[in-house]
């Protein structure tokens, strides 16, 4: 008996081009809350409280709209070859957003004459590992689709 991969026969069904868009949309729109809206308020609410935000809010959202173009393309381009470069453009992309922000992520507040140091980098340089690890899984994915193109396509859209 000879033995066989698990994915060698296995049927897959391609996604349609409009459940592709509609997967492109929502992945756009939870990308577009995360990297614009939740800076844009929190931007908002620190200048509420007098507290001058690191970055310029054009600069921000400019990089947040960079980021939700490529999230969009990454799951609009999954069921083709082009899905390893793309999100591997798109995780390198976060990792230099969140490095910068890293960089200048302390706070001084003043209260009543105390001065007080907020320091968030630490948590925003953890924030940078499931990317990082993600980077490495989409090098694996680009080197896979080059060696054996398809392969990937039953385990990734099964029928």
């Amino acid at each position: 008996m000879r033995p066989s991969t698990p994915n060698a026969h296995r049927p897959y069904v391609l996604p349609s081009v409009p459940r592709r868009i509609l997967s492109a949309f929502l992945a756009g729109l939870g990308a577009a809350i995360v990297y614009l809206l939740v800076p844009y308020e929190a931007a908002n609410e620190l200048a509420s409280y007098g507290i001058p935000f690191p970055y310029a809010l054009g600069s921000l959202l400019l990089a947040g709209t960079v980021l939700v173009v490529l999230a969009v393309a990454r799951s609009a381009s999954r069921p083709t070859r082009a899905y390893g470069p793309v999100s591997m453009l798109a995780d390198a992309a976060l990792l230099v957003y969140l490095f910068r922000i890293a960089q200048s992520s302390t706070f001084a507040i003043s209260f009543h004459g105390i001065d007080v140091a907020l320091a968030v980098g630490t948590f925003v340089e953890l924030l940078m590992i499931a990317p990082a690890i993600r980077l490495l899984a989409d090098a694996v994915t680009t080197a896979e689709d080059a060696a054996r193109p398809g392969e990937r396509y039953p385990f990734d859209f099964p029928a």
